[in-house]
């Protein structure tokens, strides 16, 4: 009802950005179409709604959808942070995105995002990732080597569960019941210990690897 002030598409506006310090609470709210880019800001096309360092959010029973980037990203959070019961529909990179912070995550619709439904990076990973629903995403679940310890717990997707390459510097353990798909060269590095319980299934890409130079007991 605004005429051509806004324009309904991916880009238009940047986002809402709670920094460090700041917080947020969101319940039944439509946040869509940010990631619009400006080349001197750090937090370029970055998402609907972007949490960095300290302070909390909330974000319950809303729509986060049709960024040019992520629907959600939580950068280095310390506060509590809870990420329950919205849709996260056709953001053009990640539904949900977590680097290096502790959220809950749980009963998401999380669909038809152009990467991956859920992105974990980071040794600090989600508290709890259960409950939730990913359908239609490019990879629905998918965790860098640092951040393959999250345990997921009892959600719907189309697994398995990805890991992409690097190093494992921290003991980590693949303690989730969905098989692990390592979609590249995997190192445990020396100071560190992966553990993979009984009855895990790891896959392999072609030529894929899992290198030891510290502690591997499966």
């Amino acid at each position: 009802g605004d005429g051509g002030e806004t324009v309904p598409a991916p880009g238009w506006w940047k986002g809402i950005y709670i920094y460090d310090g700041g917080s947020a609470t969101l319940d039944n709210c439509v946040v869509r179409y940010g990631g619009h880019s400006h080349s001197w800001d750090s937090h370029n096309t970055r998402a609907n709604i972007l949490k960095v360092g300290a302070g909390d959010l909330t974000v319950t029973n809303s729509i986060i959808s049709h960024n040019s980037n992520d629907g959600i990203r939580l950068e280095n959070t310390t506060g509590t942070v809870t990420i329950n019961d919205n849709d996260f529909i056709a953001n053009q990179r990640d539904g949900i995105s977590s680097d290096n912070s502790t959220p809950v995550i749980s009963g998401n619709k999380v669909s038809n995002n152009s990467r991956y439904g859920l992105f974990v990076n980071g040794y600090n990973s989600p508290s709890n990732v259960s409950g939730n629903i990913l359908s239609g995403n490019s990879v629905d679940i998918y965790l860098t080597v640092s951040g393959s310890g999250t345990l997921i717990g009892s959600n719907t997707f189309t697994g398995p569960i990805y890991v992409g390459n690097g190093t494992i510097a921290e003991n980590i353990s693949w303690g989730s019941d969905y098989p692990y798909y390592l979609t590249g060269w995997v190192t445990v590095g020396s100071d560190a210990v992966l553990t993979i319980p009984a009855g895990r299934v790891v896959k392999f890409a072609q030529g894929a690897s899992l290198t030891v130079n510290g502690t591997l007991d499966a």
